[in-house]
């Protein structure tokens, strides 16, 4: 042990002002986030009515070029287009034996 070296003094100083930033532009990004969608409120609402048959399709779509372009593997995406599936049908049966 080092005797009379106190690491507290300085690095603690140091990692509270960092942590203080972070939560800081947390708080900046949340308010953009909130002025951007505002004026979007009427879009979101009509997303709403949009067919659980074309969304679904459509959202695993975006995750799959979302996937595809991590690593450009096309068993990458398989991979979670197969896994999206068997979550969806593990989860009906799940409601069916809720139901009964």
């Amino acid at each position: 042990m080092d005797e009379g070296y106190d690491d507290r003094s300085r690095s603690g100083k140091a990692k509270e002002s960092a942590t203080w930033g972070v939560v800081a532009s947390r708080w900046v990004g949340n308010l953009m986030l909130v002025v951007i969608n505002l004026p979007l409120i009427g879009v979101w609402v009509k997303l709403l009515t949009v067919s659980y048959r074309l969304l679904y399709p459509a959202i695993l779509l975006f995750c799959c070029v979302g996937v595809y372009s991590i690593k450009y593997c096309i068993f990458d995406v398989v991979l979670a287009a197969v896994g999206d599936r068997r979550a969806a049908h593990h989860d009906d049966r799940a409601l069916v034996q809720a139901d009964a």
